[in-house]
Protein backbone atom coordinates (compact mmCIF):
# COMPACT_ATOMS: atom_id res chain seq x y z
CA UNK A 1 0.00 0.00 0.00
CA UNK A 2 0.93 3.62 -0.67
CA UNK A 3 -0.56 6.72 0.95
CA UNK A 4 0.24 9.89 -0.58
CA UNK A 5 -1.30 13.39 -1.04
CA UNK A 6 1.14 15.06 -3.57
CA UNK A 7 1.58 14.71 -7.56
CA UNK A 8 5.66 14.45 -6.28
CA UNK A 9 5.26 11.82 -4.07
CA UNK A 10 2.56 9.57 -6.32
CA UNK A 11 5.65 10.33 -8.85
CA UNK A 12 7.85 8.45 -5.84
CA UNK A 13 5.39 5.78 -5.30
CA UNK A 14 4.88 4.77 -9.26
CA UNK A 15 8.96 4.31 -9.26
CA UNK A 16 8.83 1.88 -6.14
CA UNK A 17 6.20 0.09 -8.00
CA UNK A 18 8.44 -0.43 -11.16
CA UNK A 19 11.88 -1.04 -8.65
CA UNK A 20 10.54 -3.44 -6.60
CA UNK A 21 8.70 -5.35 -8.63
CA UNK A 22 4.95 -4.76 -6.75
CA UNK A 23 1.84 -6.40 -8.66
CA UNK A 24 -0.33 -6.13 -5.74
CA UNK A 25 -0.97 -2.92 -4.45
CA UNK A 26 -3.31 0.25 -3.69
CA UNK A 27 -2.74 3.53 -3.70
CA UNK A 28 -4.47 5.94 -0.81
CA UNK A 29 -4.93 9.21 -2.31
CA UNK A 30 -5.34 11.13 1.61
CA UNK A 31 -6.47 14.74 0.62
CA UNK A 32 -7.39 17.63 2.27
CA UNK A 33 -10.37 19.13 0.70
CA UNK A 34 -9.02 22.36 0.67
CA UNK A 35 -6.16 21.60 -1.03
CA UNK A 36 -5.52 22.80 -4.70
CA UNK A 37 -3.24 19.70 -5.98
CA UNK A 38 -5.70 17.39 -5.60
CA UNK A 39 -7.03 17.32 -9.09
CA UNK A 40 -2.95 17.01 -10.34
CA UNK A 41 -3.04 13.98 -8.54
CA UNK A 42 -5.80 12.32 -9.39
CA UNK A 43 -5.44 13.06 -13.28
CA UNK A 44 -1.72 11.55 -12.74
CA UNK A 45 -3.60 8.19 -10.96
CA UNK A 46 -5.58 7.71 -14.12
CA UNK A 47 -3.00 9.17 -16.61
CA UNK A 48 -0.80 6.12 -15.39
CA UNK A 49 -4.04 3.96 -14.71
CA UNK A 50 -2.82 3.28 -11.30
CA UNK A 51 -5.37 1.15 -8.66
CA UNK A 52 -5.83 3.74 -5.99
CA UNK A 53 -8.78 4.94 -3.49
CA UNK A 54 -9.18 8.27 -2.34
CA UNK A 55 -9.80 9.35 1.51
CA UNK A 56 -10.23 12.77 2.75
CA UNK A 57 -8.21 14.10 6.06
CA UNK A 58 -10.65 16.26 8.02
CA UNK A 59 -9.61 18.23 11.37
CA UNK A 60 -6.06 16.47 11.32
CA UNK A 61 -4.53 17.07 14.82
CA UNK A 62 -7.84 16.10 16.60
CA UNK A 63 -7.62 13.26 13.96
CA UNK A 64 -3.75 12.06 14.80
CA UNK A 65 -3.78 12.83 18.67
CA UNK A 66 -7.45 10.99 18.89
CA UNK A 67 -6.07 7.85 17.30
CA UNK A 68 -3.34 7.82 19.48
CA UNK A 69 -5.26 8.08 22.53
CA UNK A 70 -6.72 4.77 21.64
CA UNK A 71 -4.63 2.56 19.41
CA UNK A 72 -5.24 -0.45 21.65
CA UNK A 73 -8.13 -1.18 18.79
CA UNK A 74 -4.71 -1.59 16.54
CA UNK A 75 -3.56 -4.54 18.06
CA UNK A 76 -6.65 -6.54 18.24
CA UNK A 77 -7.41 -5.66 14.41
CA UNK A 78 -3.89 -6.74 13.21
CA UNK A 79 -4.82 -9.95 11.19
CA UNK A 80 -7.61 -8.57 9.37
CA UNK A 81 -7.52 -9.49 5.85
CA UNK A 82 -7.47 -6.25 4.59
CA UNK A 83 -3.95 -5.31 5.78
CA UNK A 84 -0.72 -4.83 3.91
CA UNK A 85 2.70 -6.51 4.26
CA UNK A 86 3.94 -3.42 2.85
CA UNK A 87 3.47 0.00 3.26
CA UNK A 88 5.30 2.96 1.67
CA UNK A 89 4.61 6.82 3.44
CA UNK A 90 4.61 9.92 0.80
CA UNK A 91 5.82 12.45 3.69
CA UNK A 92 7.80 12.09 6.61
CA UNK A 93 6.32 15.06 8.11
CA UNK A 94 2.47 14.10 7.81
CA UNK A 95 1.21 12.42 10.98
CA UNK A 96 -1.99 11.73 9.27
CA UNK A 97 -0.34 9.34 6.97
CA UNK A 98 0.91 7.62 9.61
CA UNK A 99 -2.01 7.50 11.48
CA UNK A 100 -3.31 5.42 8.15
CA UNK A 101 -0.03 3.40 7.93
CA UNK A 102 -1.04 2.43 11.57
CA UNK A 103 -4.59 1.06 10.52
CA UNK A 104 -3.64 -0.69 7.13
CA UNK A 105 -0.17 -2.17 7.90
CA UNK A 106 -0.83 -5.91 9.04
CA UNK A 107 1.01 -7.41 11.51
CA UNK A 108 5.55 -7.82 10.49
CA UNK A 109 4.55 -5.49 8.21
CA UNK A 110 7.44 -3.16 6.96
CA UNK A 111 7.11 0.63 7.01
CA UNK A 112 8.83 2.63 4.53
CA UNK A 113 9.19 6.19 3.81
CA UNK A 114 9.68 8.27 0.73
CA UNK A 115 10.42 11.81 -0.15
CA UNK A 116 7.84 14.57 0.09
CA UNK A 117 10.79 17.06 -1.59
CA UNK A 118 14.00 18.77 0.12
CA UNK A 119 12.84 17.92 3.43
CA UNK A 120 14.09 14.52 3.42
CA UNK A 121 17.53 16.49 3.28
CA UNK A 122 16.94 17.72 6.78
CA UNK A 123 15.45 14.52 8.08
CA UNK A 124 18.24 12.61 7.08
CA UNK A 125 20.73 14.52 8.10
CA UNK A 126 18.70 15.21 11.89
CA UNK A 127 17.24 11.57 12.22
CA UNK A 128 13.95 13.01 12.77
CA UNK A 129 11.48 15.06 11.27
CA UNK A 130 9.38 18.32 12.52
CA UNK A 131 7.30 16.53 15.28
CA UNK A 132 9.87 14.32 17.60
CA UNK A 133 7.31 13.56 19.99
CA UNK A 134 4.72 12.58 17.91
CA UNK A 135 7.35 10.66 15.85
CA UNK A 136 8.76 8.36 19.06
CA UNK A 137 4.70 7.60 20.12
CA UNK A 138 4.13 6.21 16.73
CA UNK A 139 7.41 4.34 16.89
CA UNK A 140 6.28 3.02 20.14
CA UNK A 141 3.51 1.78 18.47
CA UNK A 142 5.31 0.10 16.07
CA UNK A 143 7.18 -2.14 17.76
CA UNK A 144 4.50 -3.16 19.94
CA UNK A 145 2.80 -4.46 16.35
CA UNK A 146 5.81 -5.99 15.50
CA UNK A 147 6.05 -3.63 12.07
CA UNK A 148 9.58 -3.64 10.60
CA UNK A 149 9.93 -0.04 10.54
CA UNK A 150 14.11 0.15 9.84
CA UNK A 151 13.58 3.21 9.49
CA UNK A 152 13.90 2.71 5.72
CA UNK A 153 13.35 5.18 3.33
CA UNK A 154 13.47 5.03 -0.25
CA UNK A 155 14.73 8.59 -1.58
CA UNK A 156 17.26 10.34 -4.22
CA UNK A 157 18.81 11.90 -1.29
CA UNK A 158 20.64 8.40 -0.46
CA UNK A 159 24.14 9.98 -0.95
CA UNK A 160 23.81 11.50 2.27
CA UNK A 161 25.10 9.78 5.00
CA UNK A 162 22.51 8.97 7.96
CA UNK A 163 22.83 7.48 11.07
CA UNK A 164 19.35 6.31 11.62
CA UNK A 165 17.90 5.91 8.08
CA UNK A 166 18.53 2.14 5.97
CA UNK A 167 18.61 4.46 2.55
CA UNK A 168 17.48 2.84 -0.79
CA UNK A 169 17.95 4.54 -3.78
CA UNK A 170 15.62 6.49 -6.02
CA UNK A 171 17.26 7.52 -9.19
CA UNK A 172 13.93 8.01 -11.06
CA UNK A 173 15.38 5.11 -13.41
CA UNK A 174 12.01 4.03 -14.75
CA UNK A 175 10.21 7.21 -15.36
CA UNK A 176 13.76 8.53 -17.49
CA UNK A 177 13.00 4.98 -19.48
CA UNK A 178 10.00 6.40 -20.59
CA UNK A 179 11.94 9.53 -22.33
CA UNK A 180 12.63 9.33 -25.79
CA UNK A 181 15.64 11.24 -26.81
CA UNK A 182 15.62 11.28 -30.12
CA UNK A 183 12.58 13.50 -30.19
CA UNK A 184 13.15 16.21 -27.66
CA UNK A 185 10.99 19.38 -28.02
CA UNK A 186 11.72 22.64 -26.82
CA UNK A 187 14.94 23.00 -25.93
CA UNK A 188 15.60 26.84 -26.70
CA UNK A 189 12.64 27.28 -23.79
CA UNK A 190 13.73 28.97 -20.17
CA UNK A 191 11.28 27.83 -17.37
CA UNK A 192 10.77 29.26 -13.93
CA UNK A 193 9.69 26.88 -11.42
CA UNK A 194 7.66 29.18 -8.84
CA UNK A 195 7.10 28.37 -4.85
CA UNK A 196 3.84 28.62 -2.95
CA UNK A 197 4.93 32.29 -2.00
CA UNK A 198 2.62 33.06 1.48
CA UNK A 199 4.72 30.10 2.92
CA UNK A 200 8.00 30.69 1.61
CA UNK A 201 8.31 34.52 2.19
CA UNK A 202 7.93 33.71 5.73
CA UNK A 203 10.44 30.91 5.79
CA UNK A 204 12.96 33.25 4.11
CA UNK A 205 12.21 36.45 6.32
CA UNK A 206 10.52 38.86 3.90
CA UNK A 207 7.73 40.74 3.70
CA UNK A 208 5.45 39.35 0.98
CA UNK A 209 5.66 42.20 -1.40
CA UNK A 210 9.27 42.41 -0.99
CA UNK A 211 9.70 38.96 -2.29
CA UNK A 212 7.42 39.75 -4.87
CA UNK A 213 9.60 42.59 -5.88
CA UNK A 214 12.55 39.93 -5.82
CA UNK A 215 10.50 38.02 -8.33
CA UNK A 216 9.70 40.69 -10.66
CA UNK A 217 13.39 41.55 -10.69
CA UNK A 218 14.28 38.61 -11.59
CA UNK A 219 11.87 37.93 -14.23
CA UNK A 220 13.32 41.55 -15.71
CA UNK A 221 16.78 40.30 -15.93
CA UNK A 222 15.78 36.95 -17.41
CA UNK A 223 13.53 38.95 -20.15
CA UNK A 224 16.59 40.84 -20.90
CA UNK A 225 19.06 37.99 -20.47
CA UNK A 226 17.28 35.83 -23.30
CA UNK A 227 15.48 38.31 -25.28
CA UNK A 228 14.43 35.85 -28.41
CA UNK A 229 13.79 32.88 -26.12
CA UNK A 230 10.48 31.35 -25.06
CA UNK A 231 10.16 32.03 -20.94
CA UNK A 232 7.53 30.37 -19.08
CA UNK A 233 6.76 30.37 -15.43
CA UNK A 234 5.23 27.48 -13.76
CA UNK A 235 3.78 28.40 -10.51
CA UNK A 236 3.63 26.14 -7.34
CA UNK A 237 1.10 23.68 -7.34
CA UNK A 238 -0.44 25.45 -4.08
CA UNK A 239 -0.06 29.13 -4.88
CA UNK A 240 -2.67 31.53 -4.84
CA UNK A 241 -0.93 34.38 -5.40
CA UNK A 242 -2.55 36.23 -8.75
CA UNK A 243 0.00 38.70 -8.78
CA UNK A 244 2.44 36.93 -10.37
CA UNK A 245 0.40 36.13 -13.20
CA UNK A 246 0.19 39.47 -13.75
CA UNK A 247 3.81 39.90 -13.73
CA UNK A 248 4.23 37.60 -16.58
CA UNK A 249 1.13 39.63 -18.65
CA UNK A 250 3.31 42.34 -18.44
CA UNK A 251 6.96 41.41 -19.14
CA UNK A 252 5.42 38.94 -22.14
CA UNK A 253 6.40 35.81 -20.04
CA UNK A 254 3.86 32.65 -20.45
CA UNK A 255 2.26 31.72 -17.09
CA UNK A 256 1.18 28.08 -17.16
CA UNK A 257 -0.09 26.33 -14.01
CA UNK A 258 0.46 22.40 -14.72
CA UNK A 259 -2.19 19.29 -14.41
CA UNK A 260 0.83 16.61 -13.23
CA UNK A 261 3.97 16.87 -11.26
CA UNK A 262 6.39 18.93 -13.30
CA UNK A 263 8.90 16.33 -14.42
CA UNK A 264 5.75 14.25 -15.21
CA UNK A 265 5.10 16.87 -17.58
CA UNK A 266 8.64 16.89 -19.17
CA UNK A 267 9.02 13.05 -19.52
CA UNK A 268 5.40 12.99 -20.85
CA UNK A 269 5.84 15.20 -23.71
CA UNK A 270 9.77 14.68 -24.50
CA UNK A 271 10.64 18.49 -23.57
CA UNK A 272 14.12 19.63 -23.02
CA UNK A 273 14.78 22.82 -21.74
CA UNK A 274 17.85 25.27 -21.63
CA UNK A 275 17.18 26.57 -18.72
CA UNK A 276 15.40 25.99 -15.74
CA UNK A 277 15.27 28.56 -12.63
CA UNK A 278 13.81 28.79 -9.14
CA UNK A 279 14.00 29.17 -5.28
CA UNK A 280 14.93 25.73 -3.87
CA UNK A 281 12.72 23.92 -5.35
CA UNK A 282 13.19 19.69 -4.96
CA UNK A 283 12.41 20.11 -8.91
CA UNK A 284 15.61 21.87 -9.98
CA UNK A 285 17.34 18.60 -8.43
CA UNK A 286 14.66 15.94 -10.12
CA UNK A 287 15.17 17.76 -13.68
CA UNK A 288 18.74 18.11 -13.47
CA UNK A 289 18.69 14.45 -13.37
CA UNK A 290 16.07 14.11 -16.60
CA UNK A 291 17.87 16.66 -18.59
CA UNK A 292 21.80 16.98 -17.66
CA UNK A 293 23.00 19.12 -19.94
CA UNK A 294 20.42 21.55 -19.33
CA UNK A 295 21.59 24.56 -17.12
CA UNK A 296 19.95 24.74 -13.72
CA UNK A 297 20.32 27.81 -11.85
CA UNK A 298 19.00 28.14 -7.60
CA UNK A 299 18.54 31.50 -6.46
CA UNK A 300 19.44 31.64 -2.74
CA UNK A 301 18.10 34.51 -1.01
CA UNK A 302 20.75 35.28 1.87
CA UNK A 303 19.09 36.13 4.83
CA UNK A 304 20.63 35.26 8.07
CA UNK A 305 18.40 35.84 10.52
CA UNK A 306 15.43 34.01 8.67
CA UNK A 307 14.03 31.21 10.39
CA UNK A 308 14.79 28.16 7.86
CA UNK A 309 18.15 29.90 7.02
CA UNK A 310 20.28 26.30 8.00
CA UNK A 311 17.41 24.14 6.02
CA UNK A 312 17.79 26.14 3.17
CA UNK A 313 21.47 26.45 2.89
CA UNK A 314 21.52 23.05 3.31
CA UNK A 315 19.58 22.36 0.17
CA UNK A 316 21.48 24.80 -1.67
CA UNK A 317 24.93 23.12 -0.76
CA UNK A 318 23.59 19.89 -1.98
CA UNK A 319 22.28 21.12 -5.06
CA UNK A 320 25.12 22.65 -5.99
CA UNK A 321 27.16 19.30 -5.74
CA UNK A 322 24.93 17.96 -8.03
CA UNK A 323 26.07 20.40 -11.11
CA UNK A 324 22.89 23.32 -10.03
CA UNK A 325 24.74 26.44 -9.88
CA UNK A 326 24.20 28.99 -6.88
CA UNK A 327 23.49 31.87 -7.54
CA UNK A 328 23.43 33.95 -3.62
CA UNK A 329 20.96 36.91 -3.78
CA UNK A 330 22.32 38.97 -1.13
CA UNK A 331 19.17 40.11 1.30
CA UNK A 332 18.22 43.88 0.40
CA UNK A 333 19.29 46.39 2.65
CA UNK A 334 17.04 46.30 5.84
CA UNK A 335 16.61 49.36 6.40
CA UNK A 336 12.47 50.46 7.40
CA UNK A 337 13.14 53.60 4.44
CA UNK A 338 14.37 50.87 1.62
CA UNK A 339 11.59 48.19 3.06
CA UNK A 340 8.93 50.88 2.10
CA UNK A 341 10.28 51.57 -1.29
CA UNK A 342 10.36 48.00 -2.40
CA UNK A 343 6.37 47.25 -0.89
CA UNK A 344 5.73 51.08 -2.63
CA UNK A 345 6.63 49.95 -6.54
CA UNK A 346 4.71 46.13 -5.52
CA UNK A 347 1.69 48.06 -4.60
CA UNK A 348 2.11 50.20 -7.75
CA UNK A 349 2.24 46.94 -9.89
CA UNK A 350 -1.04 45.65 -8.15
CA UNK A 351 -3.02 48.65 -8.64
CA UNK A 352 -1.77 48.92 -12.76
CA UNK A 353 -2.64 45.30 -12.85
CA UNK A 354 -6.13 45.67 -11.06
CA UNK A 355 -6.74 48.24 -13.62
CA UNK A 356 -5.95 45.91 -16.51
CA UNK A 357 -8.06 43.57 -14.97
CA UNK A 358 -4.84 41.22 -14.82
Amino acid sequence: MFIIDTPFQLLCATEAIKEFDIVDYLIIAAFDKSEKRNSQVVEMLEDLNLNYRIEYVEDYWIMINSFLQNKESIYDNLDLPDRWLRVFVGNFNALDQWVSASQYAARNASIVFMDDGSSSIDILKNGHGRNIMYELAFFGLWEKCNFDVGPYIFTIYSDIRSKKFITYQNNFSHLLSKRNDSVLHNNNNIYIIGTNLKLYHRAVGVSLSEFEGLIWRKLSELKNEYPNNEIIYIPHGRDTDCTLDGFCKLLNIKYYSMNCAVEYFFVKNNYNAMAVYGFGSTALLTLKLIMPSTIVVNWFLDNKDSRLYKNYLDVAKYYTKHGINLVVIPYPNNSILTKIKRCRIVRIFKSILQRLNF
